[in-house]
Order: structure tokens, then sequence, then C-alpha cells
């Protein structure tokens, strides 16, 4: 093998392992918990625009 080729699968087998380090457990927990957190928010906001739509519908109805 020439140099060149060398330093090229020394860079692959760098990257493969640099993108091996983002799958571990801690980087699926925390990816899981940003999206149950945003669940959660947007479930938060949904009840608060429900609310005041209902609220003012039912005024328009007794009136």
């Amino acid at each position: 093998m020439t140099r060149d080729e060398l330093h090229n699968d020394r860079l692959k087998g760098e990257a493969t392992r640099a993108q091996l380090q983002m799958h571990t457990r801690r980087h699926f927990l925390k990816e899981s918990a940003f999206g149950l957190g945003a669940l959660a928010f947007g479930s938060l906001l949904g009840g608060c625009g429900k609310g005041k739509a209902s609220a003012s519908s039912n005024s328009l109805l007794i009136r």
C-alpha cells in the first residue's frame, strides 16, 4: 500500500470510530429525554390554546 492509501484508511477508521461514539447509551437517553420533553411542552401549549378557544365559543353561544 502506498502512503496515501494508508492515510485514507486511517482517516476512514477515525471517521467510523467518531460515528460510533455518537451512538452511545448516554446519547440515546439524552435524545429520548429531549423528545419526551418536546412532546410534553407541545401538550402544555396545545392545552392552553384549546381552553381559550372553547371559552370564547361558549361565550358566543350564551349571548
